[in-house]
């Protein structure tokens, strides 16, 4: 797991530059977040955060994948009136290395920009219980069956690079347990169905030859 941040001067950078420019992965901490805040300068931003999960999916080998549902457990939550009606989506992400995380991996060009599963908005994010992401059939695809699988959530306003109407120091974010937190009650989950190949059986057929 990692939790990725964009945090900037209180001042904040542009809307590209937030996006782009990350100042820290954290691979310890306990939760992530989906987040955003507007920076102390009119129409600048301070922070953008996101959180990243790999998945061991390597033994799925050759079956069908039928289904997948990736889970987080709530742990809070700040919903404003300026982003409140944001979403917590749902991306598929190449991180620069699969043991340790790196700011570069919350840049957006390493992020597909497509929706994995239908997102929960903020103000609908349970705080206090598993909170489920149905994969659609981009996300299906994206599921790794001969090696790890990396999913991550981020604002919709993200994904969509569809820049907020900025207010003055406000944000919006959810928060969610990383595998870091104490004990396995909490932790993110990806939860597969998966079939193998139907096996076609063959009939012997006795062929009986008469002489005469």
């Amino acid at each position: 797991d990692s939790f990725l941040r964009s945090d900037q001067v209180a001042g904040g950078v542009t809307w590209a530059n937030v996006r782009t420019t990350f100042t820290g992965a954290f691979d310890s901490n306990t939760t992530a977040s989906a987040r955003l805040r507007g920076g102390t300068t009119s129409n600048q931003w301070r922070t953008l955060d996101k959180g990243g999960h790999g998945f061991a999916t390597s033994t799925i080998g050759t079956d069908t994948i039928d289904s997948a549902i990736l889970s987080v457990y709530g742990q809070g939550s700040q919903n404003t009136a300026a982003y409140g009606g944001l979403s917590i989506d749902l991306d598929a992400y190449t991180p620069a290395s699969e043991t340790a995380g790196t700011s570069t991996d919350g840049n957006a060009a390493n992020w597909d920009g497509v929706r994995q599963a239908t997102g929960i908005t903020f103000a609908s994010f349970n705080t206090a219980a598993y909170n489920d992401f149905t994969l659609n059939a981009t996300g299906l695809g994206n599921i790794n069956k001969t090696g790890n699988s990396w999913f991550g959530f981020r604002p919709s306003a993200d994904l969509d690079n569809s820049e907020p109407t900025w207010e003055n120091d406000v944000e919006s974010d959810v928060s969610f347990y990383q595998v870091d937190q104490t004990g396995t009650a909490n932790d993110p989950k990806l939860v597969v169905v998966h079939s193998a190949a139907a096996v076609l059986s063959t009939i012997p057929t006795l062929l009986t030859l008469g002489v005469g």
